[in-house]
């Protein structure tokens, strides 16, 4: 057991950069970064050669709360690393000839020499004149570069009726105003150009409720991120995805990756599914999460599936989807292989007590200030053979808003570098971890996670105590 401790203690709180053959190397993504708006929050970073070895990589991700911050509520946090393919595609788009302060217009007239329009001044009871709101026309007539402006015009209001008032202010005559030019709108089409990034998703947690904790709170969430390490070399762009509007929750991102050969190399993630779907409405989540074919890579020993699922929203008929159970179910080639509840059954267990919200009820696989888990599955599929894969969720119809956050990814595997290789994932029990703290101290019946990394089956993991 103390050798383990070193070893996990070793790992994780290193602190060299780029070091030698066997070493860990440690890179800093995010520093106490403030999310301080919704939506996407990208660093790129210097990243080892895409040469390097890791036989092992962790994403160490600390949430924290600024002095003055709100950290109110619980916010879905969403880990990505955005794959640069280096290929392009585009969108056809239709770019205006004509924008009118700024907007794009279907007509305008106006007058290219000044106008006035009169107003009552109740003051002095006469009739004040002023000159006419002035506008600003651009042009972009270059059909070749339909987003370069190539002319711009400075008008005058025009086509209105200019009054006259007497000394009561009703009006006594009215003067019209024409314009002297008439300018139409039309469009060209073309393609807006852009690099394909696929967005591929690390880990995701959920923010606690904090607002009454002493703002110098600090959580870390530990992902075993290895089977990702073809993404991270070079200059690597990373992304957080914030779905809060509650001001000061912050950020610390750190990759620790150990050098090495690793178990088994992995081939390429592929996105299946990415993003926020509707449950239960009109339109079924089925037209979203409709089959995709893919065709596994020459080479491949082993294709997981990886699904990263949580439930929002509270609709009227059954809270859904936050608060209700249902089942997804998993087919390969049109045949169910796999079924799961989402679900997460023990919320009151959270390490993170006390908070003032609803955090002791269960949810659709996620509590307030905990990670989401992953739902693996091995696929019996061959190298270079072509097939479908879908998800689907149980038949709902909602009353109000009600979402899945869905990632699925396939991931495709080389042989086995390893034939024997076992480790101790997580420690449960004795242990001073944060996370296991409702379940410590013991003072026997250790626990631990185990897993197999290398190609043989276990039938036997004998331990040996002093």
């Amino acid at each position: 057991m103390y050798k383990t401790f070193t070893l996990l203690f070793c790992l994780i709180f290193t602190s060299s950069i780029f070091a030698s053959n066997g070493d860990t190397i440690k890179v800093s993504v995010f520093d106490k970064y403030h999310m301080s708006s919704y939506g996407n929050h990208n660093q790129k970073v210097k990243m080892p050669t895409a040469d390097k070895k890791f036989q092992h990589i962790w994403l160490k991700y600390t949430l924290g709360c600024l002095s003055n911050g709100q950290c109110e509520w619980d916010y879905t946090i969403k880990l990505f690393v955005r794959e640069h393919t280096g290929k392009n595609d585009s969108t056809l788009k239709q770019a205006p000839y004509l924008k009118v302060n700024g907007i794009a217009k279907d007509s305008i007239a106006y007058s290219t020499i000044p106008t006035w329009v009169n107003t009552y001044n109740s003051q002095s009871k006469t009739t004040d004149s002023s000159l006419s709101a002035t506008m600003l026309l651009t042009f972009y007539a270059d059909t070749l570069h339909p987003m370069v402006m190539t002319d711009t015009l400075r008008v005058y209001a025009a086509n209105y009726w200019r009054y006259s008032f007497d000394s009561l202010g009703v009006k006594t005559d009215s003067t019209w105003v024409p314009a002297t030019a008439v300018s139409y709108q039309r469009y060209t089409n073309y393609y807006d150009v852009f690099e394909i990034v696929n967005d591929i998703e690390l880990g995701r947690l959920i923010s606690p409720y904090a607002k009454t904790f002493p703002k110098s709170f600090q959580y870390d969430y530990i992902y075993d991120v290895t089977e990702y390490a073809g993404l991270f070399h070079d200059s690597t762009e990373f992304r957080i995805q914030y779905q809060g509007y509650s001001y000061g929750f912050t950020a610390t991102w750190d990759m620790i990756m150990v050098e090495g050969i690793p178990a088994q190399d992995v081939i390429k993630v592929e996105n299946i599914y990415n993003g926020g779907f509707n449950y239960g409405q009109s339109v079924s989540i089925e037209e979203a999460l409709k089959a995709k074919t893919f065709t596994v890579p020459n080479g491949t020993k082993k294709v997981k599936a990886r699904i990263i699922i949580s439930g929002h929203g509270g609709e009227n008929n059954e809270n859904c989807a936050e608060f209700c159970a249902k089942e997804m179910y998993l087919k390969l080639n049109g045949t169910q292989v796999a079924k799961q509840l989402v679900w997460k059954d023990d919320c009151g267990s959270n390490a993170i007590t006390a908070q003032p919200g609803t955090w002791v009820y269960n949810r659709a696989n996620w509590c307030p200030g905990e990670k989401i888990r992953n739902f693996d599955y091995n696929l019996d599929v061959t190298a270079g053979s072509t097939n479908t894969i879908d998800l689907d969720m149980e038949e709902f119809t909602a009353n109000g808003a009600a979402s899945y956050n869905i990632a699925l990814q396939l991931i495709y595997f080389s042989d086995f570098n390893i034939q024997t290789d076992a480790s101790i994932e997580e420690i449960l029990a004795p242990t001073r971890s944060f996370w296991q703290s409702r379940y410590n101290p013991i003072c026997d019946n250790a626990k631990f996670v185990m897993k197999n990394w290398g190609k043989s089956l276990l039938l036997k993991l004998p331990f040996h105590t002093k």
